[in-house]
């Protein structure tokens, strides 16, 4: 089963003891209230969709709505040329957490890049949670792109 439980509070999630290729979390509570008001989206799942849309992202996006978590997903997807939805950039915003399903072309797409542009942003403002997951990568391969993913980055603020 996917580790995300219910609380006993309602308003929060709790991430079980998770441990995604080499990524460690402990067991967390997430309340996805700020401010005094509840946010739309407990985790907003951020993947490349000709990789991952029917696999893992699915398998993923299906185990939580049946905890009846709340799950931003697009499903839309963008087409060349498209700018990010402003949408999504709103769903990022108003999620308490994100899981980003690094696939071997993730790192290609300027979307899937912006998308985690704007998630490292608001986690380092808002210590919004992220749980990444390596689909058909070796962590280790992410680690050495890491100048490079921050290099594009950059030049995309």
């Amino acid at each position: 089963t996917f580790p995300i439980e219910r609380a006993k509070n309602p308003s929060a999630l709790v991430w079980s003891d998770v441990q995604t290729n080499g990524w460690r979390r402990r067991r967390r509570s997430v309340s996805p209230t700020a401010g005094g008001f509840r946010l739309r989206w407990d985790v907003f799942l951020s993947f490349r969709g000709e990789d991952t849309r029917s696999t893992i992202t699915k398998n993923i996006y299906e185990e939580l709505e049946k905890r009846s978590v709340r799950v931003f997903r697009d499903d839309e997807g963008l087409n060349r040329g498209d700018e990010i939805a402003s949408s999504l950039l709103e769903a990022i915003e108003d999620s308490a957490a994100a899981i980003v399903v690094l696939s071997p072309r993730y790192a290609e797409s300027r979307w899937c890049l912006e998308e985690l542009a704007k998630i490292c942003e608001r986690s380092r403002r808002l210590r919004l949670m992220i749980l990444p997951v390596f689909y058909q990568v070796d962590p280790s391969d992410v680690r050495r792109q890491r100048a490079h993913l921050q290099s594009i980055l950059e030049l995309m603020s």
